[in-house]
């Protein structure tokens, strides 16, 4: 019975949307909502992590939970209105729509809007400490490549690597990468060890 409601939410939803998506102009405000929702969200963890906020929730759209972060070290991890490692997936699924809004908008502020939303995206991702999340990025951005014209390509590289850069050297939390380096058990567990 639960996995036929369950079922029947996801009929509910693609008949909904089926119904409201008439055009591509609807597509695209539809779009514009998701991305903006997502930058909202991921603001909100930015400024918690940043300013040391973690009492402030914002109505619970934006908790911060102490969790282990690897071994024996615990962090605050950001969690959105869910729990860390969901709220890192919903942001991964804002990213490649933000980029798509980005490579599509029509006017230059908006242009400039969805390229801060991917970047305040890709930080509240780090800032939930997700290896799930950071692994969902890194598969996203491999067919994203696919998306942007060929002439934009090398400078979006660019700016990407820049602001991947500049992410790493003023964002990065001290004890990141070594919650990143647990990946490498799973290359072990693979290899028998």
């Amino acid at each position: 019975v639960e996995a036929l409601l369950n079922y029947g939410d996801g009929v509910v939803i693609v008949l909904v949307m089926t119904l409201y998506l008439r055009t591509s102009r609807d597509l695209e405000h539809t779009l514009w909502a998701i991305v903006g929702a997502g930058g909202i969200l991921a603001s909100l963890a930015v400024y918690q992590q940043l300013t040391g906020g973690v009492d402030q929730t914002f109505g619970g759209f934006s908790r911060v939970e102490l969790r282990n972060i690897y071994d024996r070290t615990a962090g605050f991890r950001s969690e959105g209105p869910v729990s860390a490692n969901y709220f890192a997936l919903i942001l991964v699924a804002v990213v490649p729509l933000a980029v798509e809004r980005l490579l599509h908008a029509r006017r230059a502020r908006t242009r400039w809007l969805a390229a801060a939303i991917v970047g305040v995206s890709v930080a509240a991702i780090v800032f939930t400490y997700s290896r799930g999340g950071l692994v969902a990025l890194a598969m996203c951005c491999v067919p994203m490549l696919v998306w942007v014209p060929r002439g934009r390509l090398i400078p979006m590289l660019f700016t990407g690597g820049l602001a991947a850069v500049a992410l790493a050297v003023f964002v990065l939390p001290a004890d990141y990468m070594e919650r990143v380096r647990a990946l490498t058990q799973v290359v072990a567990a693979t290899q028998g060890d």
